[in-house]
């Protein structure tokens, strides 16, 4: 299954769940429980170098240059149809 397959998946037996106050409960325990497990076993991120934050500020302002960028409207559909399609 593909992550955005598995994502709808998930979020259709969650929503079967939705009337069910004990499964609920369940749930919130052991997606909490997960959460604590993988923060414990995750790698250490490495934060940006300064050359690195200065190549994503250019990268960035060359973008708003060109026209490569989205307006709220655009973004906020984006944002609704990527929902939409884990909800699926």
């Amino acid at each position: 299954m593909k992550t955005l397959e598995l994502r709808a998946s998930l979020m259709q037996e969650i929503v079967g769940l939705l009337d069910n106050d004990e499964a609920m409960e369940k749930l919130q325990k052991y997606i909490r429980r997960l959460k604590k497990e993988i923060t414990v076993n995750a790698p250490a991120v490495q934060p940006y170098t300064m050359v690195e934050l200065n190549e994503r500020i250019n990268q960035a302002e060359d973008d708003v240059r060109t026209g490569r960028t989205l307006s709220n409207e655009q973004m906020f559909e984006e944002i609704d149809n990527y929902l939409k399609e884990l909800c699926r």
